[in-house]
């Protein structure tokens, strides 16, 4: 993943995002993670923004039985069975946080040095490019509604669609 302003200034930005939302208890965690997961994810987050990387956080997630390879379904049917879950969730989930807060890091940081907007970019190679997330590319986005947008959606779809969803690839970076 190619986060274009990940930068020790943009890191201490994220660091104040992911404080923010601990203080006002809204970190989101992926309800694949086992307790285990759930102990360990704020410290490897803090640690990845502080000083690695999504890859290194999907790594740190998919050691030492963090996620679960398994879940409960339903059939159309309704009825109940186990199905193994995506070998690649811990990867999704840690690529998808961390470009979301490297964004609201990134937003707050412009908005502190005077830059209205940012612009969307494909920051991670996808094999089917979605082309809502494609027409995006190029496009300026203001940097206050951006912010605020991802700091209510937390662990939901953002109303700009910005990062587009999983696997979408799409991130932002200073004009």
């Amino acid at each position: 993943m190619n986060l274009a302003n990940l930068d020790d200034m943009t890191r201490r930005y994220m660091i104040n995002e992911l404080d923010m939302d601990i203080s006002k208890g809204r970190l989101y965690l992926s309800k694949r993670f086992t307790p285990k997961g759930q102990e360990d994810y704020e410290s490897l987050f803090r640690e990845a923004i502080n000083s690695h990387d999504p890859i290194w956080l999907a790594e740190q997630l998919s050691q030492s039985g963090r996620m679960k390879g398994a879940e409960v379904s339903h059939s159309r049917k309704g009825t109940l069975y186990i199905k193994r879950t995506p070998l690649s969730d811990y990867e999704t989930f840690a690529y998808g946080e961390f470009n979301r807060f490297y964004i609201r890091g990134l937003c707050a940081r412009a908005i502190a040095e005077g830059i209205d907007y940012l612009v969307v970019y494909r920051a991670l190679d996808v094999q089917a490019a979605r082309s809502e997330s494609e027409a995006k590319i190029g496009s300026h986005v203001d940097v206050r509604e951006l912010l605020d947008d991802l700091r209510q959606n937390v662990g939901q779809a953002s109303r700009l669609g910005i990062p587009g969803g999983p696997n979408s690839g799409i991130s932002v970076k200073l004009p």
